[in-house]
């Protein structure tokens, strides 16, 4: 199911495959971290790269997000369990989140667990106190124990970034060890994806806002593809993916509400902007901006 407030949006297409020829100097030579992640030709490929990176670190899970000035959280995308992210916008722990406080006025990065020993130090309530521990409290649900928030300023020179690295299902003690054993390194790697990210997919790490996962299976994106990559209408894309004008118009449809769009040109482009299919919109003499 998608989620659009109009503003951004988080992308989630399910679990991602790792690149099993990965470089090893990406973990230790910065110019080869960069060059990696900069290869990726689209979004998919970006968050697989990422993912392989983490996973030889111990970690499997990261999401990034542009803050404002106030404690929001922005235009978040990573690969984190979508249904947690769903839950902390509904129940808008971004308003409360101490650990996102923390990096806003803070270039020091924080553990959940030390923001898990504030709270229970704390001999009094209130509404932050509250809320945080009822999101750790949905995190752990999720497998989340524990992860670690980095703020920085963005390379785009415009604002605050916020990346967040995790590991589902490792005791929090563990997480700890090994975040503690390779901090220097996802210092560098924070900023190695905030940089690439703008560099190669501005359209998608430059958003301020927050929304739910887009939502969209193969068939419809395969469809969008046929018709930027051909530049055809719907009935000759149709008749390329050997399917019937009936069933083209369901997907059509299932893309534009997915995408919060209103007409299949659209469609193309905001896929293309996402990373979700390789179509150069140049083409289709559409401004990016």
């Amino acid at each position: 199911m998608s989620h659009r407030n109009g503003i951004g949006r988080t992308i989630n297409k399910g679990p991602l495959e790792l690149d099993l020829m990965m470089p090893l100097d990406v973990l230790t030579d910065h110019f080869a971290l960069l060059t990696y992640l900069a290869e990726a030709k689209t979004l998919d490929q970006f968050f697989k790269r990422i993912t392989s990176i983490l996973r030889r670190l111990g970690l499997t899970s990261f999401a990034y997000a542009r803050l404002q000035k106030t404690r929001d959280v922005a235009a978040s995308v990573g690969n984190v369990i979508p249904e947690a992210q769903k839950l902390y916008q509904k129940y808008d722990f971004g308003r409360f989140d101490m650990s996102v406080e923390h990096v806003l006025l803070d270039d020091s990065p924080v553990l959940m667990s030390q923001i898990k020993a504030t709270i229970g130090a704390t001999t009094f309530k209130s509404t932050k106190i509250e809320q945080n521990a009822e999101l750790l409290k949905m995190m752990a649900t999720y497998g989340y124990h524990n992860y670690w928030n980095n703020g920085f300023d963005s390379y785009s020179g415009d604002g605050r970034a916020l990346i967040i690295f995790g590991a589902g299902g490792l005791p929090s003690d563990e997480f700890d060890r090994r975040v503690t054993k390779h901090v220097f390194f996802l210092l560098t790697l924070s900023k190695a994806v905030d940089q690439v990210g703008w560099q190669k997919f501005p359209h998608v790490f430059s958003r301020i806002g927050w929304s739910g996962p887009v939502d969209l299976g193969p068939k419809p994106l395969k469809l969008l593809h046929v018709i930027g990559r051909n530049k055809v209408s719907l009935k000759d894309a149709a008749k390329l993916c050997c399917i019937s004008d009936s069933t083209a118009n369901q997907h059509i449809a299932a893309a534009k509400q997915a995408l919060g769009v209103n007409s299949i040109t659209a469609a193309v482009l905001e896929a293309a902007r996402l990373g979700l299919i390789d179509v150069d919109v140049r083409v289709l003499g559409l401004d990016l901006k």
